[in-house]
């Protein structure tokens, strides 16, 4: 793993249901995340690995 991929936050797409109990708290990560570095990983989005391409 890469030292920029040890320091991205990673995000759960599950947790911005809208009946999920952190929503209120993964916006407000989302928020924070995107005004200071604009970038993350993002997991729970149901893409299957052998989909996923990384440059």
């Amino acid at each position: 793993m890469t030292a920029a991929a040890r320091m991205l936050p990673i995000l759960d797409l599950a947790r911005f249901a809208s009946t999920h109990p952190e929503r209120e708290q993964a916006l407000a990560e989302l928020r924070d995340v995107s005004r200071t570095l604009g970038f993350f990983y993002l997991t729970g989005h149901g893409i299957p690995q052998r989909q996923q391409r990384f440059p």
